[in-house]
């Protein structure tokens, strides 16, 4: 099953219990990239470029999960060192709990 299979399956069993959000950070492999990927995607320049960059994805991936944007300053993936992907469980009072992995 996929990452995003998974946690589908995560957020479908725990959902009513906790609260889960995506957030859609800078594109790890655009086309026109250092490491460019298969999609065709370019690197996004403006906030509404990132937003639509991020709702085909949520698209594609079939993903039910809420979905937030980082903006193309990046301020969340650096604060929370985002890629290639990460894990955060945050408590009511604004702590991280958990800090999963890189990938």
């Amino acid at each position: 099953m996929s990452s995003a299979g998974q946690l589908s399956d995560l957020y479908a069993e725990f959902s009513k219990d906790v609260q889960f959000f995506l957030v859609y950070c800078r594109e790890a492999h655009p086309i026109d990239g250092k490491n460019p990927g298969s999609k065709p995607v370019e690197d996004p320049i403006s906030d509404a470029e990132r937003r639509s960059v991020a709702k085909k994805f949520v698209a594609d991936m079939n993903l039910e999960i809420p979905t937030l944007l980082d903006g193309v300053d990046d301020a969340v993936g650096k604060a929370y060192a985002s890629h290639p992907d990460r894990l955060y469980l945050i408590g009511k009072d604004g702590l991280v709990a958990y800090a999963g992995d890189r990938g």
